[in-house]
């Protein structure tokens, strides 16, 4: 009777999932438009990949008679990614763009969790929104030489 599982060093016999998304929709210019769509959209989409997920471990156990994302001491294993691109331009701090998903990442942790999931990627682009900046303007009109009208 030899080792684990199949073959090579190293070798756990764990399967592991990478789920790839993209979140479409208009570029968003007005920052509560980007906040919400973060809310709605990005959330309703890891709801889905975490749904993949399940169905894709499900089939798994099913197939091979044997839980997926457990090391053969019966500890869970976190090693899927999902990697969920948000394809519409943002108008948003990167400060704003961090708090808001990461309020979803949270909402989300425990059904993160149960399908393994190690990481969640996000890549996105944002559009800073404007700092509006004082202007010094001369007090009383001036001539092209610079002198004073």
């Amino acid at each position: 009777g030899g080792g684990g599982g199949g073959g090579g060093g190293g070798n756990t016999g764990m399967t592991r999932f990478f789920v790839r998304a993209l979140v479409f929709g208009r570029d968003l210019l007005a920052g509560e438009d980007a906040k919400s769509f973060i809310r709605l959209q990005f959330d309703a989409m890891l709801q889905e990949c975490c749904d993949s997920l399940a169905l894709s471990k499900g089939f798994v156990e099913q197939r091979t008679g044997r839980a997926v994302a457990y090391n053969h001491f019966g500890t869970l294993q976190m090693s899927n990614h999902v990697f969920l691109c948000i394809v519409p331009h943002l108008l948003l701090s990167k400060e704003e763009a961090l708090e808001a998903l990461t309020e979803i990442i949270d909402k989300n942790f425990s059904k993160l969790r149960q399908v393994g999931v190690i990481e969640v990627e996000v890549p996105l682009s944002l559009l800073e929104p404007p700092k509006i900046e004082g202007l010094t303007l001369p007090a009383a009109p001036t001539s092209a030489d610079g002198a004073a009208d």
